[in-house]
Order: C-alpha cells, then structure tokens, then sequence
C-alpha cells in the first residue's frame, strides 16, 4: 500500500470513529488539553514521535509523553492547542492533522483531547528538523510502530481505573503510563482496522 493511500485510509477512520470518553469519573476534570500523536515514515516504515519531558519539570518530569499540552484563551480549537504545543515543545509546526481521536480524562485530572498528525515521508529520523525546547524536552525520539505492535515487545497489566495497561519494551527510554495507554488502544484499533 503505497504512504498517501495509507494516510488517506487512517484519516478515513479517524473521522469515522465514534469518539470515546475513557474515564469512569468524567466530572472531575480541571482543564482542557490537547496532545498529537505524530505518526510518520522513515525508511518506508511507520514510526511514532514521542518526547522525554524535562527532568525539571514539576509534573511527568523525564516520561515519555506525546507533545501536548494545556489549553490556552487564544487556541481556536483543541487541534489547534495540539500544534501549537508541539510547535513550542520542539519547533515542528509543519504537520498535517489527520483527524481527532478520542477524549480521556488523565490522572491528573485534565480533560485531554487526542489527535493523530502525519509529519511526512523521510529516508532517515535525522532528515526531520526539529529543534527541542530544553526548559520542557529532553529528548525527541522515533520508535517504529512494527516494534510497539509486536507482543513481545509489551507488557500488560491489570489497573482497577483503566482496565489493561500496556507497559512497551525495548525503547530508549521506559514507555509506560497514560502515553502508552492511549498509544497502544491507537494501534489496536487501527491495526484492527489493517491500517497499520
């Protein structure tokens, strides 16, 4: 299948879906968020950007996390809070929004709106210029979404708030938490659907 009939089938079902709430106290949330889960080819392979937040950071210092962020007054929409913190954290503002996932209410509390962006086609990870901002990112990295979906490479778990969690192996850096949650419901259900 060639990338642009891939990418056109992914945006496809993301307008599709029925949009899911996940969370069993949905009242509780404070604030309203956003976060992208960018997708693109490197080498002829889908990979998945994800970033290691800063290890000063007061909250999720040093986890893997998609870039995204709070809500702001002048955001026109929550895609638009989605590109905007992905431009601040690490300087990408050229992404094409795909379509909008689902909506979990994390943790902490925030209401977080999710979104899938398609970055492009390059021959390697370093073809794509993006320039970290050190006082929110540590690190940006690539991971191949061959490697996530590979049972060998995750483990599961049983979590009385949200069902099966899936912790992923094998990375540079721990994937575990709300990131590898929603990352892993992403997959099954485009992998379901044969997208990826």
């Amino acid at each position: 299948m060639s990338t642009k009939i891939q990418i056109a089938r992914i945006r496809s079902k993301l307008s599709q879906l029925i949009k899911k709430r996940y969370s069993k106290d949905v009242h509780r949330h404070v604030a309203e968020a956003a976060v992208l889960i960018p997708i693109v080819y490197i080498e002829d392979r889908l990979h998945v950007m994800l970033t290691k937040r800063a290890a000063h950071l007061h909250q999720h210092a040093g986890q893997v996390s998609f870039p995204g962020g709070k809500a702001e007054v002048e955001d026109d929409s929550l895609a638009e809070t989605a590109r905007r913190e992905m431009h601040e954290e690490v300087g990408l503002s050229d992404i094409s929004i795909l379509g909008e996932y689902h909506t979990y209410i994390s943790p902490r509390g925030l209401r977080v709106s999710t979104f899938v962006g398609f970055l492009g086609e390059v021959a390697s990870a370093e073809d794509i210029k993006y320039e970290i901002d050190p006082t929110e990112v540590a690190d940006v990295f690539f991971v191949a979404l061959s490697h996530l979906l590979n049972p060998e490479n995750q483990l599961s778990s049983q979590n009385e708030k949200y069902g099966q969690l899936t912790e992923f192996k094998g990375l540079k850096y721990r994937l575990w938490g709300f990131t590898a949650f929603v990352l892993h419901q992403f997959l099954t259900e485009m992998s379901e659907a044969d997208l990826i």
